[in-house]
């Protein structure tokens, strides 16, 4: 359902004298176009609170017993959506924000890039670790390592050949992954 639908919804609910939830996996701030709902709210007077939440990926970072910034590794995150609906604005293309080889959190969205690996093997090495996490936290979450060299066989593997819905797909890619603490 789009944004404005659910604000509009949302914003009747509370005019007839009802308490409304908008309640989501994650956190509202990443990736929900949270924007759009509270705007509509502002627009028709409805005050309204956000809870946060837990995002999947750091979720998934507890699963993976790592973290994101690593002293003399990487003190930068990027997190990124494989496009969607919604197109990637130009100068965030994933070969440009890779170059950083930064921690780099991919959420997946509703379709996989078959040419994932591909791009971004022009800005991190074969051996880099990687990390595919489905549905973090939940109890049939799944999560497989590997090298970037071995990414289009895990997510043909582990993703698409188990017919998975990609929209609760998360990878990980960058040398933080490489001090992960205890077996998985």
């Amino acid at each position: 359902m789009e944004p404005a639908r659910i604000g509009k919804l949302l914003a009747d609910a509370c005019r007839a004298g009802r308490k409304a939830v908008r309640l989501a996996t994650g956190d509202p701030s990443v990736f929900l176009r949270f924007k759009e709902i509270a705007d509509v709210l502002k627009s028709e007077g409805i005050a309204f609170k956000v809870v946060p939440g837990v995002s999947s990926f750091l979720a998934a970072a507890a699963s993976l017993r790592t973290e994101f910034v690593v002293p003399d590794v990487t003190r930068t995150v990027i997190m990124t959506y494989l496009h969607g609906r919604t197109p990637p604005h130009p100068k965030e293309k994933l070969e440009e924000l890779a170059k950083c080889e930064s921690s780099l959190v991919i959420f997946v969205g509703e379709a996989l890039d078959p040419s994932l690996q591909e791009r971004l093997s022009g800005a991190y090495p074969p051996e880099t670790p990687v990390a595919v996490v489905y549905k973090a936290s939940w109890p049939d979450e799944r999560v497989h390592t590997g090298e970037l060299k071995d990414l289009s066989r895990i997510l043909r593997q582990e993703i698409t050949v188990k017919n998975l819905p990609t929209n609760n797909t998360l990878i990980f890619v960058g040398q933080f992954l490489a001090g992960r603490h205890g077996a998985l």
